[in-house]
């Protein structure tokens, strides 16, 4: 068998199977969260004492599972592993039909390859950019290390590392409309918004409307990464 084909194989299943693995892991949290509240709202509903231990457990359990799903990134990774699984059979159905780019290239096995080795490439460097910035949030010589972090391993080159953490530790003042981030941070409020966006695709933010106009305020996986009591 072609050896581009069977790394082309090899890596369609990877990929299938991580973003299955991803998936599985991002409903079960959200089960997790969603039963440890209703336990607490049940409770307090019909005024059954759980006990200030039970209580607390069940808040740190929540806390902790989104702080994981934030760090994991479960439900990006699933989205983005079957994109790429996607897209690598798209590469192989084009490949075995000769249409597309191979139709009239003169080696297209070799083509498949550098197309292959491409879309894996950027699966690699998309991952890479979540665990630099994630890392960064998460540590508390976060601000340093964001400010040490190059733009290139960002999605967007017009997103600072050092902004987005900025704006992060802004919102921790409470609900403000993107036109007071830009105003507070003195971005460009294009830029702004790609950072606001950048950090609700992470999960530690979220809005009531889109781009500036909307209001923003801090998740609770956000709350928890501030260091405070959600």
């Amino acid at each position: 068998m072609n050896p581009t084909i069977e790394r082309l194989e090899d890596q369609i299943a990877w990929y299938d199977r991580m973003g299955r693995v991803s998936y599985k892991r991002y409903f079960a949290s959200r089960m997790i969260t969603i039963m440890s509240a209703s336990l607490i709202l049940i409770a307090g509903s019909l005024h059954f004492n759980f006990g200030a231990w039970i209580d607390s457990l069940l808040a740190m359990t929540i806390i902790f599972v989104q702080l994981l799903e934030t760090v994991q990134q479960y439900q990006a990774n699933s989205i983005s592993y079957r994109s790429t699984a996607e897209s690598l059979k798209h590469e192989k159905y084009l490949y075995l039909g000769m249409a597309g780019p191979y139709a009239t290239s003169q080696n297209p096995s070799a083509l498949l390859a550098e197309r292959t080795e491409s879309l894996v490439s950027r699966e690699h460097a998309a991952w890479g950019t979540t665990r630099v910035v994630d890392k960064a949030v998460l540590s508390s010589q976060g601000e340093k290390e964001l400010r040490t972090t190059s733009e290139s391993v960002l999605p967007d080159h017009n997103i600072p590392p050092e902004l987005v953490d900025h704006i992060f530790k802004t919102l921790k003042s409470g609900r403000l409309s993107g036109w007071e981030i830009a105003k507070s941070v003195q971005g460009d409020p294009q830029t702004v918004s790609g950072c606001l966006n950048f950090l609700k695709s992470r999960g530690l933010i979220e809005s009531t409307g889109p781009g500036l106009e909307g209001y923003y305020y801090l998740t609770s996986a956000g709350f928890s990464l501030q260091g405070l009591t959600v």
